[in-house]
């Protein structure tokens, strides 16, 4: 059984692409989501997505969806400007210093500071 032709539903059985699209449009109608696409496509985007936003790997996620290369797995992760940001804050070096502004010394980060350690 290709997995681009069929899938294994629950009980056990070959579930086609087009019985798949179908429950999915169902369960969306009876979840009342409207106003976004509800496909295996775009399933497959979103989990792409939070698999990246939850800190996963690129080349495990290129695995998973089976690309061949990372820039098909790239096309799948556009990443938002306020992810790009979270991120940076989160593993930016400088984010765990301590950094004089205007006067001030503000801690960055949950590390202590080299001046603490000291």
């Amino acid at each position: 059984m290709s997995s681009r032709t069929s899938s294994v539903c629950a009980a056990g059985g070959n579930l086609s692409p087009r019985a798949g699209r179908m429950r999915l449009k169902r369960y969306a109608e009876q979840a009342e989501i409207r106003g976004v696409r509800v496909s295996p496509h775009t399933l497959r985007h979103c989990f792409a997505l939070n698999w990246v936003r939850s800190g996963g790997d690129v080349f495990t996620l290129q695995r998973i969806l089976g690309h061949s290369t990372l820039d098909m797995t790239r096309r799948y992760v556009e990443l938002s400007d306020s992810d790009v940001l979270a991120k940076h804050r989160q593993l930016s070096p400088l984010m765990t210093m301590d950094l004089p502004i205007r006067g001030a010394r503000i801690s960055r980060g949950p590390q202590e500071s080299r001046r603490e350690r000291n």
